[in-house]
């Protein structure tokens, strides 16, 4: 009179189902040379090949007579860490020199959370007199290894960061990638000037504003050309296309240049002539 109601699967049935499930694909083949990756050239980088992992990096030199605003970059050199140290609050500054330090920037996909990837990673330090820049890009998440890979390299050579507001964001973002990547970051071992609190200090009621733009402005007499705002950088940057040879006339192609970037990294050691 009743239909018997559908017996449920023994659990022994359950695992054969399971085991008789297709096969996923194989993982991908990593490339045997990082030249086989996509052609980014229109950004005027170049792949390299960490312990880590394929990255992808953007170098530019700046020459010591180079000037942001009215401040010439070579006026970096001459600053006296010593006097720097007091601002930290930590000694070990005033033992380094300024060829010491690692000028750091990054651009993320959000403000934070597991979720945020750092995207763009700028490492700045002078070799000689002279500024050299390398911007880590991300074209995309699998090769954020050897975006880490390359920050450790320039971590390795320096005895002390310098940022802006880097303390609050750029360090912890890096440190969660490194994180979950199963790295060990080691950024926090390290002596770290923030200038934006010295800047708070030293300029309040003097500057409108403590926003990098506004400080470069009113102490550099640098003004912004084309600049990109920090909260759109991802929409202009990413997603990278995944092709082999870009077309410069396709509304996705990447930029012709980092320029939001490149513009800023140069202000920081600047800045510090100012001191």
């Amino acid at each position: 009179m009743f239909a018997s109601p559908a017996r449920a699967p023994a659990p022994r049935d359950r695992l054969r189902a399971a085991l008789n499930q297709p096969l996923r694909a194989e993982p991908a083949l990593r490339r045997e040379s990082v030249t086989e990756l996509l052609d980014l050239s229109t950004l005027g980088g170049r792949w390299f090949e960490s312990g880590d992992g394929p990255g992808y990096v953007v170098e530019s030199v700046y020459e010591a007579g180079h000037c942001h605003g009215r401040i010439p970059l070579h006026r970096a050199l001459a600053i006296d860490p010593a006097r720097l140290a007091g601002q930290v609050r930590d000694p070990r500054l005033g033992e380094t020199e300024p060829r010491d330090f690692l000028y750091v920037d990054t651009e993320t996909t959000g403000l934070g959370g597991a979720g945020t990837m750092v995207f763009l990673a700028g490492a700045a330090r002078f070799e000689g007199a002279a500024l050299h820049l390398r911007q880590f890009l991300l074209p995309g998440p699998q090769y954020e290894n050897g975006l880490l890979g390359g920050i450790s390299r320039e971590l390795a050579g320096a005895r002390a960061l310098v940022s802006y507001n880097g303390k609050s964001f750029d360090v912890p973002a890096l440190e969660s990638r490194y994180i979950l990547s199963r790295q060990k970051p080691t950024l926090r071992a390290l002596p770290h000037l923030d200038l934006l609190h010295p800047n708070r200090r030293l300029f309040k009621g003097v500057i409108e504003s403590h926003r990098l733009p506004i400080v470069e402005r009113e102490l550099l007499g640098f003004e912004r050309e084309d600049d990109c705002p920090s909260a759109e950088v991802p929409g202009a940057v990413l997603p990278l296309p995944a092709q082999r040879r870009p077309d410069p006339h396709s509304p996705r192609a990447p930029p012709q240049r980092l320029g939001h970037p490149l513009a800023r990294r140069p202000r920081r050691p600047s800045r510090r002539g100012l001191r």
